[in-house]
Protein backbone atom coordinates (compact mmCIF):
# COMPACT_ATOMS: atom_id res chain seq x y z
CA UNK A 1 0.00 0.00 0.00
CA UNK A 2 2.70 2.66 0.91
CA UNK A 3 4.53 1.76 -2.68
CA UNK A 4 0.76 2.30 -4.75
CA UNK A 5 0.51 5.52 -2.45
CA UNK A 6 4.10 6.63 -2.89
CA UNK A 7 3.98 5.67 -6.75
CA UNK A 8 0.24 7.17 -7.48
CA UNK A 9 1.96 10.93 -5.45
CA UNK A 10 4.90 10.69 -8.15
CA UNK A 11 2.73 10.04 -11.08
CA UNK A 12 0.47 12.76 -10.11
CA UNK A 13 3.87 15.34 -9.62
CA UNK A 14 6.24 14.40 -11.29
CA UNK A 15 4.69 13.32 -14.46
CA UNK A 16 3.20 16.68 -15.22
CA UNK A 17 6.49 17.90 -14.89
CA UNK A 18 8.46 15.72 -17.14
CA UNK A 19 5.87 16.29 -19.72
CA UNK A 20 6.37 20.05 -19.92
CA UNK A 21 10.20 19.55 -19.68
CA UNK A 22 10.04 17.42 -22.74
CA UNK A 23 7.46 19.99 -23.77
CA UNK A 24 9.88 22.68 -23.77
CA UNK A 25 12.63 20.57 -25.25
CA UNK A 26 11.24 19.22 -28.26
CA UNK A 27 8.32 21.94 -29.52
CA UNK A 28 10.14 25.20 -30.59
CA UNK A 29 6.87 27.33 -30.48
CA UNK A 30 5.96 25.44 -26.81
CA UNK A 31 4.66 28.64 -24.48
CA UNK A 32 3.85 29.60 -20.90
CA UNK A 33 0.54 29.13 -21.42
CA UNK A 34 0.74 25.22 -22.79
CA UNK A 35 3.19 24.35 -20.58
CA UNK A 36 0.69 25.84 -17.38
CA UNK A 37 -2.62 23.96 -19.06
CA UNK A 38 -0.23 21.29 -19.73
CA UNK A 39 0.92 20.59 -16.10
CA UNK A 40 -2.71 21.52 -14.92
CA UNK A 41 -4.35 19.62 -17.00
CA UNK A 42 -2.03 16.46 -16.28
CA UNK A 43 -2.07 16.47 -12.41
CA UNK A 44 -5.93 17.21 -12.88
CA UNK A 45 -6.63 13.77 -14.54
CA UNK A 46 -3.83 11.79 -12.79
CA UNK A 47 -5.48 13.19 -9.32
CA UNK A 48 -8.96 12.11 -10.70
CA UNK A 49 -7.50 8.55 -11.71
CA UNK A 50 -6.63 8.16 -8.24
CA UNK A 51 -9.03 9.80 -6.10
CA UNK A 52 -11.88 7.47 -8.46
CA UNK A 53 -9.58 4.15 -7.81
CA UNK A 54 -9.40 5.35 -3.74
CA UNK A 55 -12.80 5.29 -3.90
CA UNK A 56 -14.41 2.32 -6.37
CA UNK A 57 -11.68 -0.23 -5.41
CA UNK A 58 -11.51 -2.96 -8.30
CA UNK A 59 -12.78 -6.02 -7.65
CA UNK A 60 -10.64 -8.37 -6.42
CA UNK A 61 -12.64 -11.99 -6.72
CA UNK A 62 -12.98 -13.70 -9.88
CA UNK A 63 -15.55 -14.32 -11.65
CA UNK A 64 -15.87 -18.05 -11.32
CA UNK A 65 -14.16 -20.46 -9.77
CA UNK A 66 -14.41 -24.30 -9.98
CA UNK A 67 -14.08 -26.98 -6.84
CA UNK A 68 -14.93 -30.26 -9.20
CA UNK A 69 -11.12 -31.40 -8.80
CA UNK A 70 -11.24 -30.71 -5.22
CA UNK A 71 -11.01 -33.94 -3.63
CA UNK A 72 -14.09 -32.96 -0.51
CA UNK A 73 -16.05 -32.41 -3.24
CA UNK A 74 -15.56 -35.76 -5.58
CA UNK A 75 -15.63 -37.09 -2.23
CA UNK A 76 -18.99 -35.91 -1.85
CA UNK A 77 -20.29 -37.33 -5.90
CA UNK A 78 -18.86 -40.96 -5.33
CA UNK A 79 -20.67 -40.67 -1.97
CA UNK A 80 -23.95 -39.21 -3.69
CA UNK A 81 -23.82 -42.13 -6.61
CA UNK A 82 -22.97 -44.68 -3.66
CA UNK A 83 -26.36 -43.37 -2.14
CA UNK A 84 -28.21 -43.71 -5.35
CA UNK A 85 -27.38 -46.81 -5.99
CA UNK A 86 -29.51 -49.57 -4.15
CA UNK A 87 -26.94 -51.98 -4.07
CA UNK A 88 -23.54 -49.70 -2.96
CA UNK A 89 -25.69 -47.95 -0.39
CA UNK A 90 -24.65 -50.66 1.89
CA UNK A 91 -21.10 -49.10 2.36
CA UNK A 92 -22.00 -45.67 2.60
CA UNK A 93 -22.95 -43.88 6.23
CA UNK A 94 -25.46 -41.39 6.96
CA UNK A 95 -22.71 -39.26 8.16
CA UNK A 96 -20.84 -39.44 4.92
CA UNK A 97 -23.94 -39.39 3.15
CA UNK A 98 -25.28 -36.22 4.94
CA UNK A 99 -21.64 -34.42 4.45
CA UNK A 100 -21.92 -34.71 0.78
CA UNK A 101 -25.15 -33.16 0.54
CA UNK A 102 -23.80 -30.40 2.47
CA UNK A 103 -21.24 -29.67 0.53
CA UNK A 104 -24.11 -30.08 -2.32
CA UNK A 105 -25.99 -27.58 -0.49
CA UNK A 106 -22.78 -24.95 -0.55
CA UNK A 107 -21.36 -25.68 -4.15
CA UNK A 108 -24.39 -26.65 -5.91
CA UNK A 109 -22.84 -28.19 -9.63
CA UNK A 110 -19.16 -27.44 -8.34
CA UNK A 111 -18.47 -23.91 -9.59
CA UNK A 112 -18.27 -20.42 -7.23
CA UNK A 113 -20.06 -17.70 -8.92
CA UNK A 114 -18.76 -13.69 -7.68
CA UNK A 115 -20.20 -11.77 -10.59
CA UNK A 116 -18.65 -8.25 -11.25
CA UNK A 117 -21.15 -5.82 -9.85
CA UNK A 118 -20.08 -2.23 -11.35
CA UNK A 119 -20.21 0.81 -9.15
CA UNK A 120 -21.85 3.04 -11.26
CA UNK A 121 -20.78 4.33 -14.98
CA UNK A 122 -19.29 1.85 -16.90
CA UNK A 123 -16.41 4.01 -19.01
CA UNK A 124 -15.78 5.20 -15.25
CA UNK A 125 -15.57 2.11 -13.69
CA UNK A 126 -13.14 1.06 -16.20
CA UNK A 127 -10.90 4.21 -16.06
CA UNK A 128 -10.69 3.80 -12.46
CA UNK A 129 -9.38 0.21 -12.49
CA UNK A 130 -6.34 1.17 -14.52
CA UNK A 131 -2.96 0.60 -12.61
CA UNK A 132 -1.21 3.04 -10.26
CA UNK A 133 2.02 2.56 -12.49
CA UNK A 134 0.41 3.82 -15.16
CA UNK A 135 -0.16 7.39 -13.43
CA UNK A 136 3.15 8.17 -14.35
CA UNK A 137 2.95 7.76 -17.90
CA UNK A 138 -1.11 9.31 -18.16
CA UNK A 139 0.36 12.51 -16.63
CA UNK A 140 2.88 12.53 -19.22
CA UNK A 141 1.69 12.09 -22.50
CA UNK A 142 -1.48 14.07 -20.85
CA UNK A 143 0.55 17.07 -20.10
CA UNK A 144 2.87 17.03 -23.36
CA UNK A 145 -0.32 16.79 -25.77
CA UNK A 146 -2.01 19.66 -23.91
CA UNK A 147 0.79 21.60 -23.44
CA UNK A 148 1.27 21.70 -27.94
CA UNK A 149 -2.28 22.23 -28.43
CA UNK A 150 -2.87 25.16 -26.05
CA UNK A 151 0.62 26.17 -27.17
CA UNK A 152 -0.30 26.56 -30.68
CA UNK A 153 -3.87 27.56 -30.46
CA UNK A 154 -3.22 30.62 -28.39
CA UNK A 155 -0.23 31.93 -29.89
CA UNK A 156 0.41 35.33 -29.82
CA UNK A 157 2.40 37.46 -32.33
CA UNK A 158 4.61 37.96 -29.53
CA UNK A 159 5.36 34.39 -29.25
CA UNK A 160 6.22 34.04 -32.46
CA UNK A 161 8.61 36.80 -33.32
CA UNK A 162 10.16 36.10 -30.31
CA UNK A 163 14.20 34.31 -30.91
CA UNK A 164 15.03 31.45 -29.01
CA UNK A 165 18.70 30.27 -28.79
CA UNK A 166 19.16 27.87 -31.42
CA UNK A 167 21.22 25.69 -28.86
CA UNK A 168 18.24 24.99 -26.86
CA UNK A 169 15.40 22.96 -28.79
CA UNK A 170 17.01 19.64 -29.28
CA UNK A 171 16.65 18.00 -33.01
CA UNK A 172 16.38 14.20 -33.70
CA UNK A 173 19.60 14.24 -35.12
CA UNK A 174 21.32 16.24 -32.30
CA UNK A 175 19.94 14.08 -29.43
CA UNK A 176 21.10 11.05 -31.83
CA UNK A 177 24.78 12.71 -32.14
CA UNK A 178 25.47 13.79 -28.10
CA UNK A 179 23.94 10.21 -27.06
CA UNK A 180 26.48 8.45 -29.38
CA UNK A 181 29.20 10.31 -28.18
CA UNK A 182 28.56 10.31 -24.49
CA UNK A 183 28.25 6.03 -25.60
CA UNK A 184 31.99 6.40 -27.28
CA UNK A 185 33.38 8.50 -24.19
CA UNK A 186 32.31 6.18 -21.87
CA UNK A 187 34.20 3.16 -23.78
CA UNK A 188 37.07 5.32 -24.33
CA UNK A 189 37.33 6.47 -27.45
CA UNK A 190 38.03 10.28 -28.87
CA UNK A 191 34.91 11.84 -29.38
CA UNK A 192 37.01 14.06 -31.95
CA UNK A 193 38.01 10.53 -33.19
CA UNK A 194 34.40 9.92 -33.84
CA UNK A 195 33.23 12.39 -35.51
CA UNK A 196 36.06 12.81 -38.32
Amino acid sequence: MVLQLAYSIFGICGGPLLGVFLLGMFVRRANAKGAYAGVFTGASLTAWVFLGSVFYPPNKYPGTTSVRECQFYKDAVYYNNMWTNASTRINVTAEQYNTSMQVFDQYGDGYIYNPHKPHGVGIADDFYHISYLWFSTISIFTSFLVGVVVSFAFETKEDREREIDPKLPISAKGLVVRVFCLITRSNGISTKASLN
